[in-house]
């Protein structure tokens, strides 16, 4: 086996851990239709490592981000905000490996729209991540009413804003 050949099985393993990995996130809930789903998930997972077809790479991701929320939501506590947190930033790796593997569109040409280097491609969603992150232990605390958390909101707010913006 060449050296190109043993990277990608590498890649498309690793590809496959993460996606089922994120579709094994429905296991949490014990309830059966989100495992089901969970479980389509990993089909399609593995149908769109297997295939590089786009329709089932999008799928894929619109199961998986389902899967991620549910999951996240049905834990009680700060665990499920961190579940949420590790299961989108796993989502995000996923959808960056999965652009590598679905096959080109016959009639369009690929146009990269980001130009930057690696370090200021991984900040916004780095960003993004830590701001829901901190959004999400916020919201788990209980509810007293105090104006350090109404500002600690807005600030987070505006600050989703400004990277939604900026990152455009």
């Amino acid at each position: 086996m060449s050296a190109v050949r043993i990277r990608l099985a590498l890649r498309l393993g690793a590809l496959l851990v993460v996606g089922v990995g994120v579709a094994a996130t429905a296991l949490v809930t014990g309830q059966r239709g989100i495992i089901l789903v969970g479980g389509t998930g990993a089909a399609l997972v593995l149908g769109a490592v297997a295939t590089g077809w786009r329709w089932a790479g999008s799928a894929s991701v619109a199961v998986l981000a389902a899967v991620a929320a549910v999951a996240g939501a049905a834990l009680p506590g700060p665990g499920g905000t961190w579940l949420l947190v590790a299961a989108a930033a796993a989502t995000l790796a996923y959808i960056v490996g999965l652009d590598h593997v679905e096959r080109p569109r016959r009639s369009t040409p690929v146009v990269s729209l980001t130009r930057g280097s690696l370090a200021a491609r991984v900040v916004t969603p780095a960003l993004g991540l830590a701001g829901a992150g901190l959004v999400g232990v916020v919201a788990a605390q209980p509810v007293v009413p105090s104006v350090p958390l109404v500002v600690l909101g807005l600030v987070a707010g505006a600050a989703a804003v400004l990277v939604a913006t900026r990152s455009r």
